[in-house]
């Protein structure tokens, strides 16, 4: 999967990633798996 540029992304996106990340670590998947699942880079979820 093509992993996306979170800096060029307008704050709306941003926030959908974060949302979603959040809801996928609360049901147990770990960053990585995160990070692909959102398509960015696994230092983006971390922050």
């Amino acid at each position: 999967m093509e992993k996306i540029d979170a800096r060029k992304l307008p704050p709306e996106a941003l926030e959908h990633i974060r949302r979603q990340a959040f809801v996928l670590r609360k049901q147990g998947y770990t960053w990585s798996h995160i990070a692909e699942v959102c398509g960015v880079h696994v230092g983006t979820v971390l922050k």
